[in-house]
């Protein structure tokens, strides 16, 4: 986790990482962006690549230990499948 694609993090700087949830219905993909917003994520909604899904998008600015991604993601999981969602990874920029 200290080198990604070429980069080192260092793990005392927050970096932006962002969080791919798919819902099938647009409805569920707003009502789990309202609850990421309330949250403090900045989130974007929009149509899939995949016909019939929908897209959220959910960035945050945290610290880029194994620790604490995996945590998040634990939760964005849940988030998603209380939506009937699913939660699919997440990524980052190191030349931040």
């Amino acid at each position: 986790m200290a080198q990604v694609a070429g980069g080192t993090l260092d793990p005392a700087v927050p970096y932006w990482v962002e969080h791919f949830l798919y819902f099938p219905r647009r409805r569920w993909a707003e009502q789990a962006a309202r609850q990421l917003r309330q949250i403090g994520y900045e989130v974007e909604v929009s149509e899939s690549a995949t016909e019939g899904s929908w897209l959220v998008l959910a960035r945050c600015q945290m610290l880029p230990t194994e620790e604490d991604i995996d945590t998040v993601a634990e939760q964005l999981r849940e988030l998603a499948a209380e939506y009937g969602g699913e939660y699919d990874g997440w990524g980052m920029d190191v030349r931040q």
